[in-house]
């Protein structure tokens, strides 16, 4: 069993969120879950294949960050973000594998704004339950180069505090301009803000 695999399943087994924030005498999350077609949860267990291995390979990056930021890692190299594409025609899984990691962040962070899903039109966001990216980050839909306004860096900084991962659905439709101008405006505001320097 690959390790983001055996970490993930480890950690769901034992994460009891709600009964732990009881334990602590604090009010459980809402989170922001969605459910299957069949009214269910969406779960790793129910992954197969590739929609699996490319979960384990999420998590696993998630690890290493959570031990990277909490010195558990050499500290001597940077460390370098997950940028991976999924394609796959209609109706091969993408949506449920996004549905499934999103659920998976959510649980383990125990927080909505652990994990955002964006999107480039309002039709393609609202199918994946998430944000447009040019209203989720700040892009000016005229001027993709426009740079942030420091009422809107405050609002992304807020947002992207405690943000460990993004989910861009639709890249294909995604142009390079956007791409930039996203990148540009996470590392500036993302995790307490002054980030422009790195990956």
């Amino acid at each position: 069993m690959p390790d983001g695999e055996r970490f993930l399943y480890e950690e769901l087994e034992t994460l009891e969120f709600e009964q732990k924030m009881q334990r602590e005498g604090s009010h459980p999350v809402k989170l922001n879950l969605t459910r299957d077609l069949n009214g269910n949860w969406y779960e790793l267990k129910n992954l197969k294949g590739d929609q699996l291995e490319i979960a384990c390979v999420v998590m696993k990056t998630l690890l290493e960050w959570f031990k990277y930021n909490h010195g558990e890692l050499a500290n001597d190299k940077a460390f370098e973000p997950l940028r991976m594409i999924v394609r796959g025609a209609a109706g091969t899984g993408k949506s449920v594998l996004i549905n499934s990691i999103v659920t998976v962040i959510r649980k383990l962070f125990v927080d909505n704004d652990a994990v955002h899903v964006m999107a480039p039109t309002g039709a393609a966001a609202f199918n994946v339950l998430g944000e447009t990216i040019h209203r989720m980050l700040g892009i000016n839909i005229w001027d993709a180069d426009k740079e942030l306004s420091g009422a809107a860096k405050d609002r992304m900084s807020g947002k992207l505090a405690r943000t460990v991962a993004l989910i861009f659905d639709e890249r294909s439709m995604i142009s390079q301009d956007i791409l930039g101008a996203a990148e540009t405006n996470v590392s500036a505001t993302a995790h307490g803000m002054g980030h422009d320097n790195e990956d």
